[in-house]
């Protein structure tokens, strides 16, 4: 059972009432706090706890917004993006060529101007996926003889893609962010669950097989990327 509290310093705290938990545990993934109790603890017990982990926690979740934050200029596959400042009520984006200038009415690593880059970054990505992402799956799927139903695009946080059992492949939009080794990687992967429906040692061979050995190596790469 998941519930949640708001703690005065630390903020929004997702409550898991387990079963299965043998101890009181806090977890910190991304920006989201959640605190497991087991069975028999009592709240008092669970939320004194929770008290003491309160400068850790907070720790853990400055590091993560440091390590997450975006500084302007960036540029992405189609476009540069900028900034400049503007008075508070005229925050926009304009888009000059291949110039978008997103007007920001406080300091750039302020909470609502990293909000509003953020999401004109996942606009371009996901606009930028649904263009050329198309393309690189079709020529990947000819190559390699794999037969795939439909293609489509999602701004998904959770996983780089996926692949139905109808053979239908959803791809994030947050590929745009890797680079392309690691973009073709997740297609092929995708790709091979249109034979292979499992992790299992047939899937991870003919993995291998289309990524010529490299298989391990792309996807421990992988994995020091996030999709937020």
């Amino acid at each position: 059972m998941k519930d949640f509290v708001i703690h005065p310093e630390i903020g929004k705290v997702t409550i898991n009432r387990s079963k299965r938990a043998k101890r009181l545990s806090v977890t910190v993934r991304n920006t989201e706090t959640i605190l497991t109790i087991p069975p028999r603890i009592k709240y008092d017990i669970a939320y004194g706890f929770l008290d003491d982990k309160a400068a850790w926690i907070l720790s853990v979740k400055k590091k993560y917004k440091r390590d997450n934050q975006i500084i302007l200029p960036i540029k992405t596959r189609c476009y540069e993006l900028i900034s400049t400042q503007c008075i508070a009520g005229e925050e926009l984006c304009t888009v000059s060529g291949k110039t978008i200038c997103i007007f920001l009415s406080q300091n750039i690593e302020s909470d609502p101007s990293q909000e509003i880059i953020k999401k004109v970054l996942d606009d371009v990505y996901y606009q930028e996926a649904k263009v050329l992402l198309p393309g690189r799956v079709n020529l990947l799927a000819e190559k390699y003889g794999f037969d795939f139903n439909k293609l489509s695009f999602r701004r998904s946080y959770t996983r780089w893609g996926s692949c139905s059992g109808k053979n239908n492949i959803s791809l994030s939009s947050r590929l745009m962010k890797l680079p392309d080794r690691l973009i073709d990687y997740v297609i092929l992967h995708e790709l091979c669950h249109t034979v292979h429906k499992n992790h299992g040692k047939d899937f991870h061979e003919l993995l291998d097989k289309v990524t010529y050995g490299n298989h391990r190596s792309l996807n421990s790469e992988l994995r020091k990327f996030s999709t937020r």
